[in-house]
């Protein structure tokens, strides 16, 4: 480049000719129909040369989507027009903006250049396109009004993230979700009962509301006369149906019309994608509360299908607990974890058929077993008399080193042994099944019962 010349980028002709905006500065906008493919853009002052071409200073958008030149339309520069590959959809917002360069200068001027108009026109355009495009953002954005509201100057939002905090600008489709969990609230009906005073009586039933409901959500007449809910009267809701309670008793042939208009709502919430309900706007561990503060209260269900109360549960609220429970068998609970205790009660009717070491078994497989391995006798009184002074170890006709007592009285239940010992052992066996050691002798070994009218047992091993 030699002294006084001007450099310009690209060797750009400058017969340019500026568009002159009818419209807004640097856009404009059309509505989609589904079958229209061309769309101008000739309103849009736009730099007028092969180098600064049609399509690198235009961005197209489809509900605020960027197209991409090429792939989703082309720039028809004869007939400024944008033609689509396929007509955009009915309803859908089509824009066409001019995008000027920011990051660089279309001219750069050196000393000593020739000016030319051209020149001075494309340099100043350059800045004065960007302030109409910055002008345009600025009248169309989202601004503060003069109290500090955001103001959409009535035009709809698109394109928005879902809330995810409880103070975050909430979507159509999230209030939808939202909606689609729950039934729409309908009136089903106003009711009127009526009834007549008698000086005495406070307490009136809505029967049939079979809702749980506080007293301003009554309308009550005495005489003609609207009462005052909690001052004239207060509302009962501990039975299937609520009950109007007054203060004072109206007076007998008093005239009383109690009127409710209600509705119903189902309150459980489906699960739905973009919930305005998160982990940021409600604690998971937050549970229903009740009045008594504990976690012992149960939502109780009235005869009518509504809730009537929160209370303890009992067996009694469960229906056919007690022939449920006693009509089961013992091998349809779990294993017990600790001792049982059967508060002094037997346990009757078992199997005869016990075999296992560890099996139960009745007094009489006991009593068999037992008398199959051990010698019996009786001493003195109803049970007869089995030889005389006792029991000896001679008869046996081998030697015990081990001999167990164990004495039945006459009722039939089993007892500590109590019995004087002769012989080569002396001292008494009185703990139930207690074994004596004995020693090797000539003369046998003996014991003499001390209770009368009892059943001994005796099991000697040798």
């Amino acid at each position: 480049m030699t002294p006084g010349s001007l450099t310009i980028p690209w060797g750009i002709n400058f017969n340019n000719r500026l568009r002159r905006s009818l419209m807004a500065y640097s856009f404009v906008q059309y509505n989609g129909d589904g079958s229209t493919t061309s769309f101008a853009y000739g309103s849009i002052e736009l730099f007028d040369n092969s180098e600064i071409t049609h399509a690198s200073q235009l961005k197209v958008y489809v509900d605020g989507v960027l197209k991409t030149v090429t792939t989703d339309y082309t720039v028809d520069t004869t007939n400024e027009e944008i033609d689509f590959v396929s007509a955009p959809a009915s309803g859908t917002l089509i824009k066409i903006e001019r995008d000027t360069q920011i990051a660089s200068r279309y001219v750069d001027y050196t000393n000593n250049s020739i000016i030319e108009e051209s020149v001075l026109d494309l340099d100043s355009n350059q800045l004065f396109f960007l302030i109409q495009e910055l002008n345009d953002g600025l009248t169309n954005a989202l601004t503060l009004d003069s109290d500090n509201y955001w103001n959409g100057q009535g035009y709809a939002s698109r394109n928005c993230l879902p809330a995810d905090t409880g103070s975050g600008w909430v979507t159509l489709q999230q209030m939808q979700d939202a909606i689609a969990g729950v039934d729409t609230a309908t009136v089903d009906n106003a009711t009127q009962w009526s009834f007549t005073g008698n000086g005495v009586l406070t307490d009136f039933t809505l029967t049939g509301l079979g809702l749980n409901i506080v007293a301003a959500q009554v309308w009550v007449w005495q005489n003609g006369v609207i009462q005052k809910p909690v001052t004239d009267y207060d509302i009962d809701n501990s039975g299937d149906d609520p009950v109007v309670q007054f203060v004072t008793a109206p007076a007998s042939g008093d005239t009383i019309e109690i009127r409710s208009i209600h509705g119903t709502v189902t309150a459980i919430f489906d699960e739905v994608d973009g919930s305005i309900i998160t982990d940021e706007t409600i604690d998971p561990a937050t549970k229903l509360k009740t009045s008594s503060g504990d976690n012992t209260r149960f939502i109780i269900i009235g005869s009518s299908g509504r809730v009537s109360t929160i209370a303890q549960l009992t067996h009694g609220h469960i229906q056919d607990f007690d022939s449920a429970v006693t009509g089961k068998s013992l091998d349809e609970f779990d294993d017990a974890a600790a001792n049982i205790s059967m508060g002094g009660n037997k346990i009757t009717n078992l199997s005869s058929g016990a075999s296992g070491s560890s099996d139960a078994c009745t007094v009489a497989q006991m009593e068999s077993h037992v008398s199959s391995s051990v010698g019996r006798q009786t001493k003195a009184g109803s049970m007869g008399v089995v030889g005389s002074g006792g029991f000896t170890t001679s008869s046996l006709g081998f030697q015990p080193s081990v001999i167990t007592l164990i004495r039945k009285n006459s009722t039939g239940n089993y007892e500590n042994a109590s019995a004087s010992f002769f012989g080569d052992h002396s001292g008494p066996v009185s703990a139930l099944g207690e074994s004596v050691e004995v020693q090797f002798f000539s003369n046998g070994f003996g014991f003499t019962p001390t209770n009368t009218g009892n059943t001994w047992y005796y099991v000697c091993y040798e």
